[in-house]
């Protein structure tokens, strides 16, 4: 261990320390006196970048299963994002597999509607690793839209999944 750190170096470490510290007290003031608006918050820092997803994603980690769920929304649409898309596929791919299949179709709903490719190519991948069945209903429903490229994607996506033999694409063999 090097003694050559410069008083400047020092000061710099020390701000660090101070707004680390400054930063526990307010998440802990948070969670104690904001507790049952901490799950609404969330969500709308999910949903807004100025909101600052970052910290949304470390205060997930003190939600219930049960407020989590009620992020999906949010969570499928950051999918498309490059900096949040992989903590909000983790974050999906964490909720019971049974609830998803259930409720992700509904809760892709607001994100699908902006019509942007971007969102329905990331999301029929996250429904194809949740489910099959999942993604196949997600490409017959882009064949129909009325981006060319949407529909071309889903076309593709069909012709590959069949290639694949995948489950459930009628595919496979009945012996």
């Amino acid at each position: 261990m090097s003694d050559d750190i410069s008083n400047e170096a020092i000061s710099s470490w020390n701000g660090v320390v101070q707004l680390w510290e400054e930063h526990v007290k307010a998440r802990y003031n948070l969670h104690q006196n904001h507790r049952a608006e901490l799950p609404a918050l969330v969500s709308r820092a999910l949903g807004s970048a100025p909101h600052h997803p970052a910290v949304a994603f470390e205060m997930m980690a003190i939600l219930t299963p049960e407020e989590k769920k009620a992020c999906l929304p949010e969570l499928l649409g950051l999918c498309s994002s490059g900096r949040y898309a992989g903590r909000a596929r983790d974050m999906i791919h964490s909720m019971p597999h049974d609830w998803l299949i259930e409720n992700i179709e509904a809760a892709s709903e607001s994100t699908l509607s902006l019509n942007d490719f971007l969102d329905w190519v990331n999301i029929l991948q996250v429904y194809d690793q949740i489910d099959h069945g999942l993604g196949r209903r997600l490409a017959e429903r882009m064949l129909s839209h009325s981006d060319p490229e949407l529909r071309k994607w889903g076309a593709e996506f069909l012709e590959n999944e069949k290639d694949k033999g995948a489950p459930g694409s009628g595919a496979e063999s009945s012996v």
